[in-house]
């Protein structure tokens, strides 16, 4: 059952509530030697000397002197008992780098989320053509400059600044738009901007945590930060100009109004997905925390490809 948004996302000033343009209000809308010394067994023998001198006729006794008898015993040395040392086998040394805090995947990632302010024309949800200015979100792409946001974000732009984390501000142009997934290409004449890595490699889960970047309501400083869970996969929303989105993560990470076109983003900081659209509360029913996001399996190569033109 496809989930009906009667807004859209974007801030345009006054009435830019429900327009084609209308999903500006959607938001954002990592691991023995046994010594056998001895067997000397040292066999040394001794000499037996005995000597005898002959007899004189002399009357002189004849004295015989015999060496007492001496015989070396042998002398044997006993080894020490055989000794067998184990020595246990050494283990691989494993080195383990500590997980980033998400305190500190967050001072990262905010150096690549941008503000994106917009002036220019658009159609209100009566159909009138109206001039005004609107804020959304992006995030860094490519080390060239190029920003990733919402088609919404920079539909009917006639001037767009681009504001860095730092606070500078720089002109941003259109490379190129696919509102049918609700995509954009910025530009701006920055090659110092930090780019995000794209997760093109996550199979996401339902339950899996993830953070939320983007300009919420416009105000001053930096990104807004909001975390949840995967909520569901393969979501479609209708909008109010008879469009609609398929195939979108929803999450209960807060998307609010200027969040538009902000990373959705895994824990470890990597993007899983551009935030495109959340669901408001009517007279009916009641909506918390239910946001939506182009995952970005589907939004990398459309992305890629609107760089290019």
């Amino acid at each position: 059952m496809n989930d009906s948004l009667p807004t859209g996302a974007g801030d345009h000033q006054d009435d830019v509530l429900a327009s084609k343009r209308s999903r500006r209000r959607f938001g954002i809308e990592v691991v023995a030697a046994a010594l056998v010394l001895g067997g000397i067994a040292g066999g040394i023998a001794g000499n037996l000397t005995a000597g005898r001198n002959g007899s004189s006729s002399s009357a002189t006794p004849t004295t015989t002197t015999v060496a007492p008898s001496t015989t070396a015993q042998p002398t044997t040395t006993m080894a020490p008992p055989s000794t067998t040392t184990t020595v246990a086998p050494t283990e691989p040394t494993t080195t383990t780098i500590a997980a980033e805090t998400l305190q500190q995947v967050v001072r990262r990632i905010t150096m690549s989320v941008v503000d994106i302010e917009v002036s220019g024309r658009f159609v209100d949800q009566y159909g009138r053509k109206r001039y005004g200015t609107w804020v959304g979100s992006g995030f860094v792409m490519d080390s060239t400059g190029l920003i990733a946001t919402n088609a919404h974000v920079v539909d009917g732009a006639e001037t767009i600044t681009v504001v860095i984390h730092d606070g500078t501000s720089t002109p941003g142009t259109v490379v190129g738009m696919d509102n049918d997934h609700d995509l954009a290409v910025v530009r701006v004449e920055r090659t110092d901007l930090p780019p995000l890595e794209l997760a093109t490699d996550i199979s996401l889960q339902v339950g899996d945590p993830v953070i939320a970047a983007g300009n919420a309501l416009g105000l001053e400083g930096n990104p807004s930060i909001t975390v949840g869970i995967i909520s569901a996969l393969n979501r479609s929303i209708d909008l109010n100009d008879g469009s609609s989105l398929t195939n979108l993560i929803q999450t209960d990470a807060a998307i609010s109004s200027g969040d538009s076109g902000g990373p959705l983003l895994s824990e470890d900081g990597r993007v899983v997905g551009v935030n495109t659209a959340g669901a408001p509360s009517t007279d009916t029913t009641t909506a918390q925390n239910i946001g939506f996001a182009v995952p970005i399996t589907v939004a990398a190569p459309i992305l890629r490809a609107l760089a290019t033109t």
